[in-house]
């Protein structure tokens, strides 16, 4: 792996990792077009992106162009999602799809398998989780309105997304969790992952980092995506750096590329330059009139 900014006399200490990729989870969510299921591609090596909107949107039509290194795989009903977890607790050792059978990217030099994975997307999740909460519910012979749910059926569908998210978890790779965003009225209207209440807080405090991408004009009427990763009055957000890491760590990241994200802060000491970051204060007015507004309209929703 070759990068500027290497030590010149490294020691054995600067060659180790802080911890093992497999180990590691992040997440992000953001507003529609914020750059969520793109940014998968920024991860390097093979990756396993398990899709769970509809196939003509998200992963399978921004990740088209990278199908040699990334397999997209979708699925539409919450019974396939157990086989996929499955077939992924083999981590690297994965040869095929569980749900398509293909198999999976090759590396020169190696055979098929994968690297890292994703979901695109929880907030997609729990959507399946719903449809199954109806399903058992009508097995029960209950026919009622299924735009009705009852409080059981969303105890259900958080019971669902809750176990899931351990399983996912558990995978022995890299993971990248993305949702949609929402205001948590639980969590003093910050603006976090779209998901279940029951799920929101373990989600957030079982990962690495939790970033929130949106996009910001800089000019010229070019718009640049940006990402923010510490902690912020209005949003879930959030980023676990050794202290040694703190000097250059913004707290937004402008076009973020998570493989260098990670490299910089959890790789060997020295060997990475931190990410580009943008000044605080002259985004603090932005941030503030876009959380603002997200607050008006959620006050709108519960009126």
């Amino acid at each position: 792996m070759t990068t500027d900014n290497v030590s010149a006399t490294p020691t054995r200490a600067d060659e180790r990792w802080l911890v093992p990729l497999h180990k590691l989870a992040f997440g992000v969510f953001g507003p529609p077009g914020s750059g969520k299921s793109t940014i998968p591609r920024t991860l390097p090596g093979r990756g396993f992106v398990l899709n769970t909107l509809p196939a003509e949107v998200g992963a399978p039509i921004v990740l088209a162009s990278a199908q040699d290194r990334i397999h997209i795989c979708s699925i539409s009903q919450w019974g396939q999602l157990g086989p996929v977890l499955k077939q992924l607790e083999l981590g690297r050792r994965l040869e095929t799809c569980p749900v398509c059978r293909e198999a999976l990217p090759v590396r020169e030099g190696k055979g098929p398998g994968v690297d890292w994975f994703a979901l695109d997307s929880f907030t997609g999740l729990g959507v399946l989780a719903r449809k199954r909460a109806l399903g058992e519910r009508a097995a029960r012979g209950i026919n009622a309105d299924p735009a009705l749910m009852s409080i059981r059926d969303w105890g259900n569908m958080g019971g669902f997304l809750y176990e899931a998210l351990v399983q996912l978890l558990g995978i022995p790779l890299l993971k990248l969790l993305i949702a949609q965003e929402r205001p948590w009225e639980e969590q003093g209207n910050k603006i976090g992952p779209d998901t279940r209440p029951p799920v929101i807080g373990f989600l957030c405090q079982s990962v690495n980092g939790m970033g929130r991408l949106y996009s910001a004009p800089v000019g010229g009427g070019v718009m640049e995506r940006r990402m923010r990763v510490m902690e912020h009055p209005l949003y879930m957000t959030k980023w676990q750096l050794d202290s040694s890491r703190w000097e250059g760590w913004p707290n937004i990241i402008r076009n973020p590329d998570l493989g260098k994200i990670i490299r910089y802060a959890y790789g060997p000491a020295g060997r990475f330059p931190p990410p580009d970051g943008v000044d605080e204060v002259v985004e603090a007015a932005a941030d503030s009139n876009a959380g603002m507004q997200a607050l008006e309209i959620a006050e709108d929703e519960i009126s």
